[in-house]
């Protein structure tokens, strides 16, 4: 009886497991040729020389991107952070991986097999993160409620549209930060302090997020935790920062330079940034994950008190990132930029939900699933399925070819903002008047 019992708790947490694992094997769209491409061939490369100099891949800057792998006085190192090698540095260490010619048959070869890599990882990390935040929910939610949430949050928000099929690094960032919250409400410093290391030198822009965790642990009554927690990262993180820095060069490794916050003392380009990643019709909050607003609406049923300071985390965040230079996170769906602090997210509508089941105010779940529902439309049908959500971000050919990156950067904004064509409902009908007009939303660029 306690077998079945043990089988029957687990059913709902595996069922959308199972779903999870579906959507991301199914689905058409992937962004894997961006960011996230040759993660598996650096980390296999690593393994392999034992160096962060990988001057043997200097036939690969063309394939993988010329900013990506950096050349610096004879070196080349890799411009994202290292820590997103990291969780892929077991699998990548024993994949076949052939370094022993620099042949474009090899090439291709080598980036097909990062691809493919690619597609089944970011499928098995999703999993990951739906356990994470089932875990997290369990602490406010029964079983069957846990696992509801959870999957609803990850499918209706652009969590599941961009890392579903694509390891993009936000997606170990965004375990890391919801395994951080659930060791942090069980007052685990040890723990947490590993995951926001992991988070920061994964993702430098979650940096900010001890300051919170810290403060959280302060209003619980464990000072001598939250100074411990704040200062160990503190020195660990800075003095990795110091030493990329030292190794690679302030002026050229851009996720430590202060060039990447170039628009923050700049007000126009700030609260362009800003408004863009709330209420642009192809990077705004509102419009790929309805269940945001949705849940501020309702938010007189989030439990605050102590949890405050976890809420003010994805404000802080949406601060720094609208003062990114490129603050639209480049070829993705919506606002990637946002996903790091969306585990602070999802715990106040864990919390939400746990009062409204309390409270018997059945019609709050019901606005909250016809949220889930629209934006599981978004995110999952368009978002993964809609092959011309992803197009929307292919420039015509004589746009790509002609104009410098000062102009495309000019395009790339021009189109964010343009309400004529979103994102989220792009289709071969609104694609060939997209390419029609190009030349009007690039008029006035010499």
């Amino acid at each position: 009886m306690n077998s079945l019992n043990k089988i029957l708790r687990l059913l709902p947490i595996t069922t959308v497991l199972s779903i999870t694992l579906l959507v991301s094997l199914t689905a058409h769209n992937s962004y894997s040729e961006g960011d996230p491409l040759g993660v598996f061939i650096l980390a296999n490369y690593f393994y392999k020389s034992h160096s962060l100099d990988f001057a043997g891949l200097k036939e690969y800057r063309k394939v993988l991107g010329k900013w990506k792998l950096v050349e610096k006085n004879n070196s080349i190192y890799y411009s994202i952070p290292i820590g997103s090698l990291i969780p892929v540095f077991p699998i990548a260490a024993a994949a076949p991986f052939d370094f022993s010619s620099n042949s474009p048959q090899t090439i291709k070869a080598n980036v097909d097999l990062d691809l493919k890599l690619q597609r089944y990882i970011s499928a098995i990390a999703s999993m990951f993160l739906v356990v994470s935040l089932y875990y997290l929910a369990r602490l406010y939610l029964n079983e069957i409620y846990s696992a509801i949430t959870a999957f609803l949050f990850w499918s209706s928000t652009h969590i599941s549209s961009n890392t579903a099929t694509t390891l993009f690094s936000n997606i170990w960032v965004l375990i890391y930060i919801s395994l951080t919250i659930i060791f942090s409400i069980k007052n685990k410093a040890l723990p947490v302090t590993i995951l926001l290391i992991l988070s920061a030198i994964t993702r430098p822009v979650t940096a900010i997020f001890p300051i919170f965790v810290s403060l959280y642990f302060y209003l619980t009554g464990n000072r001598k935790k939250a100074f411990y927690i704040l200062a160990t990262f503190s020195f660990i993180f800075l003095a990795f920062a110091y030493l990329t820095l030292i190794k690679f060069g302030l002026s050229s490794h851009i996720y430590y330079s202060p060039n990447r916050f170039e628009n923050l003392f700049n007000v126009s380009e700030f609260l362009e940034g800003l408004a863009g990643n709330i209420v642009s019709p192809s990077r705004g909050v509102i419009f790929f994950s309805p269940l945001i607003p949705a849940l501020l609406y309702n938010h007189r049923l989030i439990s605050k008190g102590k949890l405050i300071p976890f809420y003010l985390y994805p404000i802080a965040h949406l601060f720094i990132i609208s003062a990114f230079s490129i603050w639209w996170g480049g070829h993705c769906y919506g606002p990637r930029l946002l996903l790091d602090c969306y585990p602070a997210i999802y715990l106040a509508l864990v919390t939400a939900v746990k009062n409204a089941i309390t409270l018997k105010k059945r019609n709050i779940i019901f606005y909250f699933l016809i949220a889930c529902s629209l934006g599981g439309y978004i995110n999952i049908y368009n978002g993964l399925y809609n092959v011309y959500t992803k197009r929307w971000y292919t420039w015509p050919t004589v746009i790509q070819t002609r104009l410098p990156h000062r102009a495309l950067k000019f395009y790339e904004e021009r189109l964010i903002f343009n309400w004529k064509f979103p994102q989220f409902i792009h289709s071969s009908k609104r694609e060939k008047i997209l390419f029609k007009e190009a030349k009007t939303l690039i008029e006035g660029i010499k």
